[in-house]
């Protein structure tokens, strides 16, 4: 299956990865990790999209194109990277 996600979908797919991030205590280190990998990301995406068949049945197309957007693509990085430095609501 071939299509974009919208910013809206990719940040509703965020939410429960930023939530579950905060409530672990991780959300500085893979915020940090992001930020000093810089061009490295990309390769860590085509990494996933060559395990793409094999993570088929245990994780969404959907899943799969945020993840390799926010690696792929410097403004979603640092889109995801803004979401993990906000404060977690209560």
């Amino acid at each position: 299956m071939c299509y974009t996600l919208t910013v809206v979908e990719i940040q509703q797919i965020w939410k429960p990865w930023v939530h579950n991030l905060h409530h672990w205590g991780m959300q500085d280190v893979v915020a940090t990790f992001l930020e000093v990998s810089g061009p490295i990301n990309v390769i860590g995406a085509q990494v996933i999209y060559l395990c793409q068949p094999f993570l088929k049945n245990l994780v969404s197309d959907q899943k799969i194109m945020a993840i390799t957007g926010i690696l792929e693509d410097p403004a979603q990085t640092h889109r995801f990277i803004s979401s993990l430095r906000e404060a977690e609501p209560r």
